[in-house]
């Protein structure tokens, strides 16, 4: 069984390396081969520059894109073009600790079609600004009331699918051009998965908010009507 992990990144050219070594050296010592895939989003730094020298020195791959950003499109365009039995991502970020990775490929091989990680269970430990916290929760409970959903965290950047699972859902799903469909993206697959009767199951993470954002309430506005157009479409 083949595993790609996919890591977006927009204007990261601090972190690249530091963070690229953290994962390699966690995926060693938990016995985990994977390819490394990352998806450069539009980077007006030097991001390109570095992961170009960091394929030569760890062998890792990236896709760069001029147009965007895009938020997740470029991140499923890139899944969708990739034969591996499972695909997953994560925030490059790495505000998902990443002792949750063994978790989650044991349950998408085991129990599931699509494996996210949520912030709001139980069992979950969460470290946000309380106005942020306020913000998701409120997100998450609407999006739960418009389509029926029963994840309770949509958002979280660390999901895992299974190839054939994936490739049908971004099928339907498409790819958004107008980049307005933003961060709900993750809300589409995971609403369209379980109205096709898919197996969707969140794992309780431990979750610390990153030092930035690129959250923007202006563009996030943008996402609204292609909401209630899914909505009446599902």
């Amino acid at each position: 069984m083949t595993l790609a992990i996919f890591l977006p990144v927009y204007n990261e050219e601090q972190n690249l390396e530091i963070n690229l070594k953290k994962i390699i050296k966690f995926l060693k010592n938990k016995k985990i081969r994977a390819k490394i895939i990352f998806i450069n989003d539009c980077s007006n730094d030097n991001s390109e520059k570095i992961l170009f020298i960091l394929k030569k020195k760890y062998k890792i791959n990236y896709v760069t894109y001029s147009k965007g950003k895009s938020r997740r499109e470029n991140l499923a365009l890139t899944m969708n073009k990739t034969n591996a039995d499972y695909l997953f991502f994560m925030d490059f970020d790495l505000a998902t600790n990443l002792k949750h990775i063994p978790e989650l490929l044991t349950i998408l091989k085991k129990d599931a079609d699509i494996v996210t990680g949520s912030r709001y269970l139980k069992k979950s430990k969460l470290k946000r600004e309380t106005h942020r916290l306020i913000i998701s929760k409120t997100y998450n409970r609407f999006m739960r009331f418009l389509f029926d959903s029963k994840i309770k965290d949509h958002q979280c950047g660390f999901k895992g699918f299974r190839k054939t699972v994936f490739k049908e859902i971004y099928q339907d799903a498409g790819y958004d051009e107008t980049f307005k469909r933003g961060w709900f993206w993750d809300v589409e697959m995971l609403v369209r998965a379980q109205k096709k009767g898919y197996k969707v199951l969140e794992l309780p993470v431990e979750w610390v908010a990153g030092k930035k954002t690129t959250f923007n309430i202006k563009q996030e506005l943008k996402m609204i009507p292609h909401i209630f157009k899914l909505r009446l479409k599902l």
